[in-house]
Order: structure tokens, then sequence, then C-alpha cells
């Protein structure tokens, strides 16, 4: 951290910065404030993904970003090449977008109707293994997942929050990105108190994480509630153009 520090603070190119200290290097193409690129291209979401992408839309052409740290111990660097004013796009350089657009719709629309069939059946009482040879379909038991940090990267983080209030037996549905899911709480596995050193630990290492930065965002909230500044980023862009 004091090296990566270090380098911003000397105004190091982030492709030098990352060369250096071995870090990964992620360019990403022309991307709106809602997350649609521009061109034909996909990125894999990232640590601190979210926090990278709310960042990048507070900073001006060539701006490089302090350190960012999310809830989760991972740590970037946001550098904004290139500031496009908002416009209407020609019909004929968005209409493959809007295809594909309207067919991604169309097909998550579908995948949402096809979870809530499947959950309803297994409600009724159909096993979700009756499920497992229809085409698209996936049937697996997820890894042990709690409020201590176990998680399972297959389920969508979404629904965490519905996961950990459901009852054992429960059945619900969500959806990412690109999939839909029907879940399903088979076991719940009580904290063993004979073992409450680890998981004592586990809690202090989760507060001193993600307290500071709660605590920052409550922060930063109160102040714009205080004094709420909007920023006009095409003048300011136009304003910098001109020299000023």
């Amino acid at each position: 951290m004091n090296q990566l520090d270090d380098s911003l603070a000397a105004n190091k190119p982030l492709e030098d910065v990352a060369d250096s200290l071995k870090l990964r290097l992620i360019k990403i193409p022309a991307i709106d404030a809602q997350g649609m690129f521009m061109e034909k291209a996909k990125v894999e979401p990232f640590p601190a993904h979210e926090e990278a992408m709310r960042t990048a839309f507070g900073l001006s052409a060539g701006e490089t970003s302090q350190v960012i740290e999310d809830k989760k111990g991972n740590y970037v660097v946001v550098r904004v090449d290139d500031v496009m004013p908002s416009q209407v796009r020609p019909f004929d350089k968005v209409k493959d977008l809007v295809v594909r657009a309207v067919d991604a719709n169309r097909r998550a629309e579908k995948a949402a109707a096809k979870a809530e069939e499947i959950a309803k059946a297994v409600r009724e009482g159909k096993k979700l293994s009756a499920f497992a040879a229809e085409r698209g379909i996936e049937v697996r038991y997820s890894k042990p997942i709690s409020l201590l940090g176990e998680i399972d990267e297959k389920l969508p983080r979404s629904a965490y929050p519905q996961i950990v209030k459901m009852k054992q037996g429960d059945i619900i549905t969500a959806a990412d990105a690109d999939q839909h899911y029907v879940l399903r709480l088979s076991d719940v596995h009580q904290v063993d108190p004979t073992q409450t050193s680890a998981n004592r630990t586990k809690v202090i290492d989760a507060l001193k994480n993600d307290l500071p930065i709660e605590t920052a965002e409550q922060y930063e909230l109160s102040l714009h509630q205080r004094t709420p500044v909007r920023i006009d980023q095409e003048l300011l862009e136009s304003l910098k153009k001109q020299g000023s």
C-alpha cells in the first residue's frame, strides 16, 4: 500500500505502477452511467467493481482516483482516460445494441417465468432433481454460507439478504445479470458454542474492515444532505477544453 500510494503521489502512469508492483490492470471500454458498454465488449465483474464504477463517474478525463477499498478487503485505483458528453446516438450506431437488449429482456422474462414455475412445483412437493434433465437447468448443492464470511461464489450476491432470513425448507427465486435461480434452504447448521474464539475473531476482523468504511459513508451522506452539490460534467469538460 505504501509503494502504491507513493507511486500515485509521483503521478506515475497506472500501467507502470501495475507492472512494477505486479498488480492486475483492467482496461474497460467506453461505458455509460447505467453500466452499458458503447462497444461490443463485456468486462467480467472484478473485486470492488461497483465502487470502481461509482468512483469513475466522479472523475474528469485524465484524472486518477485515490485507492478505493470495498468491504471485502479489495483495493482498486481508477483512471478515466476520456469523457464523452452525453448525446443522442445515431440509430444505425445503436440498432444492434437495441436488438440485443430486447432479446436479452425477452430471455430474462422467460427465465424468470420458468424459475417461478419450478419454485411453485417444488413448493407443491416436486423434487428439484426432477428438473435436472431439462436443458439449461443445473441442480446442485451450494457451499455452506454464513454472515461471518463464508460464501458460495456461484450464488447471486443480491440474494444473500433473502437467504439469511430463510427458514429450513423455504424456497425463493433470485437473479443476477445472466441467470435466474430457484433456491431451497436444505439445512441450517448452528454455530458450535465450543468454537467461539474462531467466530469471535471473524466478527472482530469484519468490524475492523467494515466499520471505518460504513462510518465514512454515513459521514459523506450527512455532508451531502447538509450541503447538496450537483456537478455539471459537460460544462466542466467544456471549460477545461477552453483552458479555464
